[in-house]
């Protein structure tokens, strides 16, 4: 079925799934206008409350900010030494969690998403009355289970909603798309981000997805690991890039740390430099140079840091990069890494994304 893919609006068969709660939210709000959900939560507009986004925890945004945006976040679990942690954003844990990770590293950690059953009825709590679409936004398939069990949530949440609206009587009909965003981190943010903006622009739930589609080829995610052990296990489990002892050795010897850009489902390298810093001076100025350049597809910028985020708000070069965006009036979050993405980078890990067809690396 490709990897955005249209869940069509129920069928006639009987169901292997509890449908109790499907039908308390249809007979609650059957009965209601469309906006009614409207006086109850000002902020959010009928466009808010027509289109559900959802969008896995691993996108390195603001709690704030995707509470404004009403966004359903899929939380993760996390196995760590035994210990099974909830990753959802803006965890203040992050940074702890990513030097535990540096200092006593478990080849046994995972992370993985809600199963099916507990993602549909995690996203059933986010719908109010008027939801005529779900837009949900993933990891990349290639990195993260969170794809394939949000086909299943979604296929779930529709057939399940529909049989009951039809047997109520009730004629529209619950559709939703699940997104595949190539990308990680803050990138799957970004493309959220856009989602959002098309949203408010009045955009319909089928029209929002074939924009992502194409969009999402454009959504760059620049990564600085600090702890070259940690991340160059996770190229090893997860891209399938083996990397010799030898030269993760040599790299702490010299103090050469590698600026990896993700696109479009590619992880390459493109560049290195000696030492955190100057790697992260160098993606900074990248950045900032297509913000002046107004070469960016959307106005954000996502940055996300395993550790506290005052060490990245005294670099000059985020400071230069943040006066850019105020300038130019592009949202710059920056916020924790997922713990999902401190497990996989280690301590002191930075990735910035943003969209652009402009940028060459």
């Amino acid at each position: 079925m490709g990897d955005m893919v249209y869940v069509p609006p129920g069928y006639d068969d009987a169901l292997d799934v509890n449908t109790t709660a499907a039908v308390a939210f249809v007979e609650a709000h059957r009965s209601k206008p469309s906006v009614a959900a409207s006086a109850a939560l000002p902020p959010l507009s009928r466009e808010t409350i027509r289109t559900l986004l959802v969008v896995d925890a691993a996108c390195d945004l603001p709690r704030p900010w995707l509470e404004f945006n009403a966004v359903a976040v899929m939380p993760r679990h996390v196995h760590f030494r035994g210990q099974e942690l909830i990753d959802t954003p803006g965890a203040d844990a992050s940074g702890a969690f990513a030097q535990k990770v540096s200092r006593d590293f478990d080849f046994n950690s995972r992370h993985v998403p809600l199963a099916p059953a507990a993602m549909r009825d995690s996203m059933q709590r986010y719908m109010l009355a008027g939801t005529e679409a779900v837009v949900h936004i993933c990891t990349s398939a290639k990195r993260s289970k969170q794809f394939v069990n949000a086909l299943s949530a979604t296929q779930s949440l529709v057939l399940i909603h529909n049989k009951v609206r039809r047997t109520l009587g009730q004629q529209s009909s619950l559709t939703a798309w699940v997104i595949d965003s190539t990308n990680a981190l803050g990138g799957v943010g970004v493309l959220l981000a856009h989602a959002v903006q098309l949203r408010e622009r009045g955009m319909l739930g089928a029209n929002i997805a074939v924009t992502l589609n194409s969009f999402r080829r454009s959504v760059h995610t620049l990564i600085v690991p600090n702890d070259l052990s940690a991340a160059a296990y996770a190229a090893r489990s997860v891209e399938q890039q083996s990397v010799s002892g030898w030269k993760i050795s040599l790299a702490n010897l010299l103090n050469l740390r590698p600026i990896l850009h993700l696109n479009d489902d590619r992880l390459t390298t493109l560049g290195t430099a000696r030492g955190a810093e100057p790697a992260l001076i160098s993606v900074f100025s990248k950045v900032a140079r297509l913000v002046n350049g107004g070469a960016l597809l959307t106005p954000f910028v996502s940055v996300s840091y395993s550790g506290k985020l005052d060490e990245i708000e005294r670099l000059p070069d985020y400071a230069v990069l943040r006066a850019a965006c105020n300038r130019h009036q592009v949202t710059l979050c920056l916020s924790s890494m997922s713990l999902s993405g401190a497990l996989a980078l280690g301590a002191r890990a930075t990735s910035v994304s943003f969209a652009s067809q402009q940028f060459q690396g």
